[in-house]
């Protein structure tokens, strides 16, 4: 009888430690899943709200450093995205955008006319912002060399002229 008593308390004793153990387990299992679940809900916001920048019109992915010709200071500095044309530079927050790069080295440069490559960046920047009061006069375009130039949008700022966006052009492509 004795030897009853001691296999039934191991037996109770396992039960309980089992039922303890599977109890414990669904309860960090259900609370560990919510944050997780919301950090996705998160992400899934994020990357909407990065779409936007997209050039192309396409996804933006989480870019690999074998996807795109790396520049290591941007790397080290930024996160970057990509689409099938372009890598997109973000800030750490992901809430602004500080570079976009071609992944397309072999543009020729061509002469374009200056109304074109500002409606281009005009067109840009209503994808990604459409509160910008953008006027003709906020432009200047610089020639660099034979088909490429740099425009720059300026903005009076506590009564400065400050650069507010600056797009980088070979031929008609930023």
């Amino acid at each position: 009888m004795k030897r009853w008593k001691n296999i039934w308390f191991l037996l109770s004793a396992g039960l309980f430690m089992a039922g303890c153990s599977a109890n414990s387990q669904g309860y960090e299992t259900a609370d560990a899943s919510e944050p997780f679940a919301a950090e996705n809900d998160r992400s899934d916001e994020k990357n909407a709200d990065i779409n936007k920048y997209s050039l192309s019109g396409t996804a933006l992915t989480l870019a690999q450093m074998d996807e795109y010709e790396s520049d290591t200071a941007l790397d080290n500095a930024y996160i970057a995205y990509t689409d099938e044309d372009y890598v997109y530079y973000f800030d750490e927050n992901l809430e602004n955008l500080r570079y976009l790069v071609s992944k397309n080295q072999d543009i020729e440069p061509e002469e374009v006319e200056s109304q074109v490559l500002i409606d281009q960046s005009e067109d840009y920047l209503e994808q990604i912002s459409s509160d910008l009061d953008i006027s003709a006069d906020d432009w200047s375009v610089t020639d660099l060399s034979v088909g490429m130039y740099t425009l720059d949008l300026h903005q009076e700022i506590y009564g400065e002229d400050i650069v507010i966006a600056s797009f980088h052009f070979i031929g008609d492509q930023i």
